[in-house]
């Protein structure tokens, strides 16, 4: 029997104490791989200049990563670090948070 999808291993990363799973997109027989593409206002599929179809931009999907800085700081040639502002936002011990 044949398989209309050949599906791809997980691939693991680790980086760090990170670890980054990704899955990629099947291929179908023809070879080519299953994503949505581009249509017009015709509702024709989309083709670059050499006939290829034109793939849909997606918007990432997963886990949403936020940043905080934590300080700013400066390099002065081969001088070490200085840290011109501390960006961390303190606050009491977890004790001390609920006495009344």
């Amino acid at each position: 029997m044949d398989r209309l999808f050949q599906t791809a291993p997980t691939i693991h990363v680790t980086i760090g104490r990170v670890e980054v799973r990704a899955t990629p997109p099947p291929r179908i027989p023809t070879g080519d791989i299953e994503w949505p593409r581009e249509v017009d206002n015709d509702g024709q599929l989309k083709k670059d200049t050499q006939g290829n179809f034109i793939p849909q931009a997606l918007p990432p999907h997963g886990i949403e990563h936020r940043y905080a800085p934590l300080a700013i700081v400066q390099q002065k040639a081969s001088k070490p670090l200085e840290v011109l502002a501390d960006l961390r936002h303190a606050f009491e011990p977890w004790g001390k948070c609920l006495e009344v």
